[in-house]
């Protein structure tokens, strides 16, 4: 997996056909922040996927239970199925 960001401030991901794989498995694809690079600038990133939207939302409460709905942005810029 490989990462980075521009100098626009761009998030670049590039994953695997394994970790494509791996998603598909229901498997989540992390981008961890990494310590010995100073912790930054790279976000930390989860990927992950479902077959819905409605399957994304009650897979990411499941993953991150303590975050409340205001706390994770929707940044789709189509919404699909009236979500």
């Amino acid at each position: 997996m490989i990462r980075g960001i521009d100098n626009k401030g761009n998030v670049i991901l590039g994953i695997t056909r394994r970790e494509i794989e791996g998603l598909l498995e229901g498997l989540r694809c992390c981008f961890a922040v990494r310590p010995e690079l100073g912790g930054g600038p790279h976000p930390h990133i989860d990927l992950w996927f479902a077959e819905t939207d409605a399957d994304l939302i009650a897979r990411m409460a499941e993953m991150f239970p303590e975050r409340q709905p205001a706390e994770v942005l929707d940044l789709r810029t189509k919404k699909v199925d009236g979500q």
